[in-house]
């Protein structure tokens, strides 16, 4: 009696995890898919100067906030790289990449003029980015 009783039980489990394996697999194919599909426009240089903006805006605002420096590190490095791809892809983009350069040295000498011509160069690129 006690074998009848377990095994629907223990079919129960061998089902579960089949289903859970089939789920991570199905998982890790529309991760693929997505990753393989993505846009060619997202590649572009004016993208990657779209999204170093959307990063110096989060930058600008973990400084205000005074959040802790990994936090506003993380947002600058991302911007500094978005913009530099940019930059690589059009050199319309320098000013773009200089300006994030500038917050770097801003940051990393606790340098108060870096950070004014930094932020002054940074706003200005991105707001003929927004435009263009």
């Amino acid at each position: 009696m006690a074998n009848a009783a377990t095994a629907p039980t223990s079919r129960r489990k061998g089902v579960l995890i089949a289903a859970a394996v089939l789920l991570a697999a199905a998982a890790a194919v529309a991760a693929v898919l997505v990753l393989t599909t993505r846009d060619p426009a997202d590649n572009t240089p004016r993208a990657h100067a779209v999204r170093a903006c959307a990063d110096a805006t989060r930058f600008e605002a973990a400084v205000k906030s005074n959040a802790k420096i990994d936090v506003v590190d993380k947002h600058l490095n991302r911007a500094r790289a978005e913009a530099h791809k940019a930059e690589v892809g059009n050199s319309l983009y320098v000013g773009l990449a200089s300006g994030m350069e500038a917050l770097r040295v801003a940051i990393d000498r606790n340098d108060g003029q870096a950070a004014r011509v930094g932020i002054d160069v940074v706003r200005t690129e991105c707001g003929y980015v927004k435009r263009g």
